[in-house]
């Protein structure tokens, strides 16, 4: 695949640091661009977790998991035949237990399906993270412990409050890299 100049910048931001989070409009690839840092995380990074989420089921499976499967399809056979894929899993098929992205629709009266997650190689993804509650980012922020955890957010600046918001604002460049691309 070759990436938009947006989705460089969210690869080259989320590899370099730690926090990334990117609002912009319809129609910019920023699910796109999820699914290829998703990838690229599941490849080079072993026993990797990668719990995934979105306001709602559709977006997670629909949208997310479906640009997953394409890209999964479209990948080089070598690195394809390491990974399988379920309706919303992805897993390293020699380390399913301890491999794997996961989806979980983001709902706040269920924050806590979002905790015990904690190891070296892990990177925490929200789509259209405007509507996700805050709850849910509060579980992301207590199991980032480990040195080199990752955040990556995207969404459509559809709110002026919350933590998505927040991180365009009073957390921008502590620890947040932001970006806002014109759609």
């Amino acid at each position: 695949m070759e990436p938009t100049d947006e989705q460089v910048k969210m690869l080259t931001a989320i590899s370099d640091g730690d926090h990334v989070s990117a609002r912009s409009g319809r129609g910019i690839g920023k699910t796109t661009g999820l699914a290829m840092v998703i990838w690229w995380y599941m490849v080079t990074r072993p026993h990797c977790r990668i719990p995934c989420t979105a306001p709602t089921e559709n977006q997670l499976r629909d949208v997310l998991w479906a640009e997953l499967t394409k890209q999964h399809r479209q990948m080089d056979e070598y690195f394809a035949d390491f990974f399988e894929m379920t309706t919303d899993r992805i897993f390293h098929v020699d380390h399913k237990a301890t491999w794997f992205a996961v989806a979980r629709t983001a709902r706040k009266e269920a924050s806590e399906s979002f905790q015990g997650f904690h190891e070296e190689n892990m990177m925490f993804v929200v789509d259209e993270a405007s509507g996700v509650p805050d709850e849910i980012f509060d579980v992301m922020e207590g199991a980032m412990t480990d040195l080199g955890n990752k955040a990556l957010l995207v969404g459509n600046p559809t709110r002026t409050f919350g933590y998505f918001h927040s991180t365009h604002h009073e957390y921008a460049d502590k620890p947040w890299k932001v970006f806002h691309f014109s759609s």
